[in-house]
This record gives C-alpha cells, sequence and structure tokens, in this order.
C-alpha cells in the first residue's frame, strides 16, 4: 500500500484526478505500476489531499514514484468555500473501532462536502486512511459534525482534510419536524420524525443528524430515503444506531441538529407486497415477506416503507429499505425489515401501513 498526499500547485481547482503509482527497487527499477485517485473529489488551488494506492508485492520495494496522469479543472460559478476541519475526539466503540469525531466549518454556502482523515506515526509519515466522513452533503456558512469510523492503529495523529463546492441552485422545498429522541427498551437510541415535500417536485432527501450535549458531538446518524417523496407527501422515518454513543448515556439533555439535502427524482411506482412475518425479537419489530411486480414494466430501486401508529395516530415508529435493485415483470425479492420500537409500545394495539415502491427504469 502506498499512501501519499497530492498538492495542486496551479490556481484552479482541480476534479478528476488520475494518478499513476510506480513501486521502485533500490536501483530504481520498476517493479509494478498502478493507478490511484486522491481520496476527496476535489482539490482546491494550493491545497493537499490524501491519497491511497494497493499495489502487488513485487520483489523488494525501495520507494514509489507518483505521476499525475490527468485532472480536470473545476468550473465553478464563484470561489471555492474555504473549508476547515478539526478532529475533536477519539472514542472507542462496541464494535471494536475507533470513532473520530470532530467538527468541519464554511465560510460560505458549500455542496459536495467531504472529510477524510490521515494517520501519522510519529515522524509526521502516512500510514492509514480513514473512508469518507459521514457529515452533511450540504452546509450553509456554519459548522456542521463529522464522524469517521477507523481500524485501531499504532497511529499517533489523525489530521482531518476536507474540500467543498459552492452551493448552487436553490434549496427544495423539504420540511422537517423536529424529530423526538427516543430509546428502545434497551436503552439504545433512536430518532423519529417526518419529512414534507413541499417542492413541486419528486424528491429523494437525505438527511444528516449530529447528537450533542453541550460542545460535545455524541454521534453522527444519517437518513437515506429509500424511495422518492412525491410533492405533499410526508413521510415518517427513523435513524438508529448511532455510531460512537457513549456508553449509558441518557438521551436527556441531548439536543439533535439537522442538515437536509435533495435531489430531484423520478416519480415513484407501487407495487404488490405480501407480509409473511410480524414478529418483535427484542426491541425492534421485525417485517418480512415479498415484493412483486406485478407490472408490464420493469421497476428499480424496489423499497420496502413501513409505518406502526398507536392509539389516537400516534406514531410509534417507521422504516425503510432497498430491497432490490431491480425487478422484472412477475419477478418478486423477499425482503425483511427491522424497525425501532420505543419503550412502553403494545403491538396488540397497533396500525400499520406497508407498502412497496420502485422507480420506472
Amino acid at each position: 500500500m502506498v499512501l501519499g498526499l497530492v498538492e495542486n500547485l496551479s490556481q484552479q481547482p482541480l476534479a478528476d484526478l488520475r494518478l499513476r503509482v510506480t513501486l521502485l527497487d533500490v536501483s530504481g527499477r520498476a517493479l509494478h505500476t498502478g493507478t490511484a485517485s486522491p481520496a476527496l473529489p476535489y482539490l482546491p488551488p494550493g491545497e493537499r489531499v490524501p491519497f491511497q494506492a494497493t499495489l502487488p508485492k513485487t520483489g523488494s520495494p525501495a520507494e514509489a514514484e507518483v505521476q499525475v496522469l490527468e485532472a480536470e479543472p473545476v468550473e465553478a460559478s464563484d470561489r471555492l468555500p474555504r473549508v476547515r476541519a478539526r478532529l475533536e475526539e477519539i472514542r472507542p466503540t462496541a464494535e471494536g473501532a475507533l470513532a473520530l469525531l470532530g467538527t468541519v466549518e464554511t465560510d460560505a454556502p458549500a455542496e459536495a462536502l467531504g472529510v477524510v482523515l490521515l494517520g501519522l506515526d510519529g515522524s509526521g509519515q502516512p500510514m492509514a486512511l480513514s473512508e469518507p466522513a459521514l457529515a452533511p452533503d450540504r452546509l450553509a456558512r456554519g459548522r456542521a459534525p463529522f464522524l469517521a469510523l477507523v481500524s485501531p492503529e499504532p497511529v499517533i495523529r489523525w489530521r482531518p482534510f476536507a474540500v467543498a463546492l459552492p452551493a448552487t441552485g436553490t434549496t427544495p422545498a423539504l420540511v422537517l419536524e423536529p424529530p423526538d429522541l427516543l430509546t428502545d427498551p434497551q436503552g439504545n437510541p433512536f430518532l423519529l420524525g417526518t419529512l414534507r415535500n413541499d417542492d413541486p417536485r419528486p424528491l429523494r432527501p437525505r438527511v444528516t443528524f449530529g447528537l450533542r450535549q453541550g460542545d460535545r458531538w455524541l454521534s453522527v446518524v444519517s437518513f437515506q430515503a429509500a424511495a422518492p417523496l412525491l410533492p405533499g407527501e410526508t413521510r415518517p422515518f427513523s435513524a438508529s444506531r448511532f455510531p460512537a454513543w457513549p456508553t449509558r448515556q441518557a438521551v436527556d439533555g441531548v439536543g439533535v441538529e439537522a442538515w437536509l439535502h435533495a435531489q430531484p427524482a423520478p416519480a415513484p411506482i407501487p407495487l404488490s407486497i405480501e407480509m409473511e412475518r410480524f414478529e418483535q425479537v427484542g426491541s425492534g419489530l421485525f417485517l418480512g415477506g415479498l415484493v412483486v411486480n406485478t407490472r408490464t414494466s420493469g421497476a428499480e430501486e424496489v423499497a420496502v416503507l413501513a409505518t406502526l401508529w398507536g392509539p389516537g395516530g400516534r406514531l410509534w415508529t417507521a422504516g425503510e429499505a432497498r430491497v432490490a435493485a431491480r425487478l422484472a415483470p412477475g419477478e418478486a425479492a423477499e425482503f425483511l425489515l427491522r424497525l425501532p420500537l420505543p419503550l412502553g409500545v403494545d403491538l396488540r394495539a397497533a396500525e400499520f401501513d406497508l407498502r412497496a415502491l420502485g422507480t420506472p427504469p
């Protein structure tokens, strides 16, 4: 594996970079050559971003030579936002990983925000690279959290890198009702709320939530709609399984901040659904069955959506999941959907709505 930094020495932001990485032995003879791309999609003027190349182990490599093969100027109507990322806490998770939590800040409205972290040894040499951190897609002038999960490495310091493009166009008219932060019978937190599409177009929303107590970020979680929302549609949702949530952390006094992003999408089409399982296991409700395409044409991005209501129309839980990339006419796909359950729910008094949707091919 070859880790390093690539720097933009031009006066223009660059994208679609492709690097050629060559392993050399002590005599300078090439042992193997491969290609790589930077860990972030954009490279502002004068800035550096990490890259990683995985090459077969051949011979006894002594050094690596890196050349830029391709780089495309970014056409931006305005200057790139100045983005700063600051790592604030490293916390072990229950799964044995490390959670890297911090804050990203921009001086102008930004979109296509990306954050990665490079692990350095005691001499400042790169030795590990995180996957892209979970962070908002779109950010108005201000700050937001980021979270990256990494395996435990003998890293002395993690250095964050962040880039973004200027925000363009108008923000889709997506309305988020303030979600409730609840706990299931085992004490695990989850968010429950609703989204409403006030835009004249179908939208596919993504919402990033930051949970904080005072100035400390506790976790970051994202909800990605499995199927587009029609104009005027209100859809319940839940978000659970918060990475890095501290052990025995109570939800009292925890604040929830949200960042919305949505893309226009094709109008969803209804599909047939057959439920074969309705069972509570531990702190979750499991719904299972079949989605069948009874239409004369194919369906893509097939998803199942479920909502559970209590007496008086009180929202108890909701969830959705993608179950198939495509279903041909007459084809079926199995589904198993887990919904988080709040404390005190009696399923005998529940009403539920279950549907399947796809998009036109």
